[in-house]
């Protein structure tokens, strides 16, 4: 009897059909190729080490106050909260006084307080720019001494190599002695330790070089954060200097002094109304940068800086709610603008070792908590995981391993 679906055969019981074997391999071998994909994904993909940081949300630029710097009235003031001014725009006119008590004249007296702080001002520049060259050859004097170090440990690397090169042709040499029985193990065991030394020396010196390296960099960097730090004073001192200038001149040429923006902006705080008294050294109004935007200032351990990346991603969780009802909000690493903590913020935030600030640009100024958006503030905590190494499986599984390999071979040296 012909049986399409397969061959049949006759036995005592009657017609048997055979099926094909093929039928039940399709499925296991689908399975098995699955299986091993899984597998090597697994092995070969890129696992990341992540550890928890601390930080706080800042603004990019910072207000600025400005100053009634000579006594007298308002006799008109041009701007209102909330307005956008350019830098130079007149905010306000002040009447200076004529005569102060005692019959002294106002301008005089003022101008003689004027001169004073441009001196002393001036004095200041001048500490500014000793300190420059100061930070510049500290920081050459240390680059000076870990690049001969560097040198030393290279050139020493170097001399290793070759001693290994040589003790390991002898090993191999000796190799074929003993086969030979030509040398007694004691002997044989002798030359390996020897070679197993020089290993190990070699490994050592390799590790100097990457320590001296990562002195060197963090040599650079901390030259140019307390460089920018300084051009930041002298910009300012600068700043200074021109506006008691200005100040001198204009008091010596005219009677009423006008208070100008000294940058772009919004127009915040407004505190005085024509016809108030206008008081030396008080804070007439506040100025918002326009282009002013939330940073978000991330605090890393200097061992741990070198293994970060300038723009690379992490995800922020922000402590304005409970754990778990925020979500994780993206920015990138400014790892060029990464400066040292100072002692103030250090005790503020309890952190007790070197430490970088590192700014975070972020991607959204509002974060949301059960469908309504909650506005990002200065000031406001936040926390990050981020990836400071990535490995595959393998490396994970077996560095652990060479390490105690390594730290054996030196306790039995």
């Amino acid at each position: 009897m012909n049986n399409p679906q397969g061959r049949s055969e006759r036995g005592p019981l009657g017609e048997i059909g055979l099926s094909t074997p093929g039928f039940f391999l399709w499925p296991i071998l689908l399975v098995f190729i699955i299986s091993m994909s899984a597998c090597l994904f697994l092995w070969t993909f890129p696992f990341s080490k992540k550890m928890e940081m601390q930080g706080a949300l800042r603004l990019s630029e910072k207000s600025v106050d400005v100053l009634t710097m000579l006594p007298g009235i308002y006799q008109s003031i041009a701007v209102t909260d909330g307005a956008l001014v350019k830098k130079g725009q007149v905010l306000a006119i002040v009447g200076r006084e004529a005569v102060l008590p005692g019959g002294v004249s106002a301008s005089s007296s003022q101008i003689n307080i004027l001169q004073n702080d441009l001196s002393t001002m001036q004095r200041v520049k001048a500490l500014h720019e000793e300190k420059s060259s100061l930070i510049d050859s500290v920081a050459a004097a240390k680059r000076a001494v870990a690049e001969r170090d560097l040198a030393s440990y290279r050139q020493q690397l170097v001399t290793l190599k070759a001693e290994s090169a040589k003790v390991k042709e002898k090993f191999n040499r000796m190799k074929t002695f003993y086969r030979k029985g030509l040398l007694t193990l004691p002997e044989m065991e002798a030359i390996g330790a020897e070679y197993q030394n020089i290993k190990a020396k070699r490994l050592q010196a390799q590790a100097l070089i990457e320590s001296a390296e990562v002195k060197l960099r963090a040599i650079d960097l901390e030259r140019r954060n307390n460089r920018g730090d300084l051009e930041q004073q002298k910009a300012e001192a600068n700043s200074q200097v021109e506006g008691v200038n200005f100040q001198i001149k204009e008091m010596a040429s005219a009677r009423t002094i006008e208070i100008r923006a000294p940058v772009d902006g919004i127009i915040a705080q407004l505190t005085a109304k024509v016809g108030d008294a206008a008081i030396q050294g008080t804070r007439f109004l506040t100025i918002m940068p326009e282009k002013n935007h939330l940073i978000a200032s991330l605090f890393v351990e200097s061992k741990i800086l070198p293994f970060l990346k300038n723009r690379q991603r992490v995800w922020l969780s922000f402590e304005a709610f409970a754990p778990g009802q925020g979500g994780l909000y993206s920015g990138r690493l400014l790892l060029k603008k990464a400066r040292l903590m100072d002692d103030e913020l250090m005790r503020r935030y309890r952190i007790n070792m070197p430490t970088y600030i590192v700014d975070i640009k972020l991607d959204r100024k509002t974060a949301r908590q059960i469908n309504n958006n909650f506005p990002l503030k200065e000031d406001l905590p936040l926390t990050s995981k981020v990836p400071v190494n990535q490995k595959i499986l393998w490396d994970w599984i077996t560095d652990p391993i060479d390490k105690q390999r390594e730290l054996e071979g030196k306790k039995s040296e």
